[in-house]
């Protein structure tokens, strides 16, 4: 019989903690945003072999990612962004009143 829910997520965070440790003693951060600001939690995920949705619903998961980037000076998680083309000016000359 399969492990239950319970049991993968502690696995989960057992493994996240085994891969700072392993990123820690190689001089390495884990996976960032291309920006450098933010964790990559959809890439971290992705290295442990865990759905990107292990970070909604593992609070310890969660947890252990935000103090991690606390300590490193970064941000767990990007806010959202609006789209460049949201940004710009709409032309409105079509519009019908």
């Amino acid at each position: 019989m399969g492990q239950s829910g319970r049991q993968l997520g502690k696995i989960a965070v057992q493994n996240l903690n085994a891969l700072i440790d392993e990123y820690e003693k190689s001089g390495r951060l884990l996976p960032l945003r291309k920006s450098g600001e933010a964790l990559h939690l959809g890439n971290i995920c992705k290295a442990l072999g865990v759905v990107r949705t292990t970070v909604n619903t593992n609070r310890e998961f969660r947890e252990t990612l935000k103090l991690y980037a606390k300590e490193k000076g970064i941000a767990y998680s990007l806010s959202g962004r609006v789209a460049a083309e949201e940004e710009a000016p709409a032309d409105t000359s079509q519009m019908v009143p």
